[in-house]
């Protein structure tokens, strides 16, 4: 790519524009950046100290006055923008197509899904570390794939997680190994249908070849690929000496995550210090606090039924019992039947509902019987509530299956809104809270408060 005298428009100042703008204007490129939004001063000052010029509250014709325009994520591949810059003849590049065709590593490792891409994105890195590999970890949820080139050797392993967002912005992209963890419903309201979302996630291996390798969990129905296809599934670890003690969707994790490491590295064994290691991440399944003998766990990542259903059905031992659950967030508009219905298999004692979803899901549990739900305002009344609750909880788990954009700007701010709430609890006494007026759903089921 030649740079010099190029002319570059960014589009968005969230994390990765502003990483974007910072690599284009640290080789001398002409950085123009344009947001929808209000720039944060923060993001104003930035942009000053680069030399970069920028535009608030909408994109004008300047945008389009570029030789490449690089959306951020958030931005959809038929936003009026790209649809005009492409009518116009102006290249278009995500930053991970971007990042990848400037990158001196072909050792990439690239790790998208549903859920469990975090962990297995973490895990692989830790157990090739393990072994002494040079790694880059990058990419969705963490520091952007083209702040970390300055770092990247032709020896490095690059390991990236890559969402749906991300791969809707690729052309040449090809992972050496592309690992597909787990499928299921989420972002309809972004690609339209579960067929879309389900070729856009298989973008992952579009461009690889019969040299490179598809690692993808058994039960992933995939077309007819050119790389070499490997097989996951939980059952894998039963071989290893480690992984037992899991629940059943970190060993899942876990059996992707070395399937993927062994194709650089035969060698590599799981060790319980990097294993331990990548599954400590926040705002999954992340204890919190012990509060008035109760348990309070962070798992704010959960931004889809499938993620939060695999956290019930790790808090389903008798240790964790009674259980308590906080649910809901931003309405997709999806089914939530499977997520109600695993609040019932798995004997949830009591259910708390916040977010938009609050009333549809409420409907949804009275459809199959269950009661013991509450509709409330904001974490902190759950909080109060579950505190409250008799008999009380031995554990509480916050797990929102959906995202978090109803009322914040990430599930990163959610979940430390969760954690500052349980640590205001451990300076107050248990108390019942004054009863409010009940929020009641559509349906007119009753809402049963403690």
């Amino acid at each position: 790519m030649k740079l010099s005298r190029a002319r570059v428009t960014v589009l968005g100042a969230g994390k990765t524009g502003l990483a974007v703008a910072r690599f284009f204007a640290s080789q001398g490129v002409r950085v123009f950046l344009s947001d929808r939004s209000p720039l944060s001063p923060a993001g104003k000052r930035e942009l000053a100290r680069l030399g970069a010029e920028y535009e608030e509250g909408g994109h004008s014709e300047r945008a389009l006055a570029a030789d490449w325009i690089v959306p951020s994520p958030g931005i959809p591949y038929d936003a009026p923008v790209l649809r005009e810059a492409r009518r116009r003849g102006v290249p278009v590049l995500g930053e991970i197509e971007l990042a990848y065709r400037l990158c001196p590593s072909d050792r990439i490792v690239a790790v998208t899904g549903t859920v469990g891409k975090t962990t297995t994105t973490h895990l692989i890195a830790d157990l090739l570390r393990a072994k002494g590999h040079p790694v880059v970890l990058a990419g969705n949820g963490g520091e952007p794939f083209i702040a970390r080139l300055p770092r990247i050797r032709p020896e490095t392993v690059v390991v990236l997680e890559v969402s749906s967002y991300q791969l809707e912005h690729v052309e040449a992209f090809r992972p050496h190994v592309g690992v597909f963890t787990r499928f299921a419903p989420h972002h309809l309201e972004r690609h339209g249908s579960l067929e879309r979302y389900f070729a856009i996630k298989c973008r992952l291996f579009q461009q690889q070849c019969e040299e490179d390798f598809a690692v993808v969990q058994r039960e992933i129905p995939l077309p007819d690929l050119p790389s070499r296809v490997v097989a996951f599934r939980a059952e894998d670890l039963e071989t290893e000496s480690f992984g037992d003690s899991l629940p059943p969707h970190l060993r899942e994790d876990l059996a992707g995550a070395l399937a993927a490491a062994r194709v650089l590295d035969p060698t590599v064994v799981p060790s319980e210090e990097a294993v331990t290691r990548a599954l400590r991440l926040p705002h999954r399944l992340e204890f919190v606090a012990e509060v008035h003998g109760i348990k309070f766990y962070n798992d704010s990542k959960a931004t889809s039924f499938a993620a939060s259903i695999a956290a019930i059905e790790a808090f389903s031992c008798p240790e964790h019992r009674p259980l308590a659950l906080i649910l809901g967030g931003q309405d997709e508009g999806l089914d939530p039947e499977p997520l109600m219905g695993a609040v019932v298999e798995h004997e949830v004692d009591r259910v708390y509902l916040l977010g938009e979803t609050r009333e549809r899901w409420a409907e949804a549990l009275s459809r199959k019987g269950y009661r013991r739900f509450s509709l409330l305002e904001d974490l902190e009344e759950a909080l109060a509530q579950v505190c409250a609750g008799r008999p009380r909880p031995q554990t509480c788990l916050f797990s929102p299956g959906a995202p978090s954009f109803d009322r914040f700007a990430n599930y990163e701010e959610r979940g430390e809104r969760f954690r500052r709430a349980v640590r205001a609890l451990a300076g107050s006494r248990p108390q019942r809270p004054r009863r409010r007026t009940p929020i009641t759903p559509r349906s007119d089921q009753p809402v049963v408060l403690p």
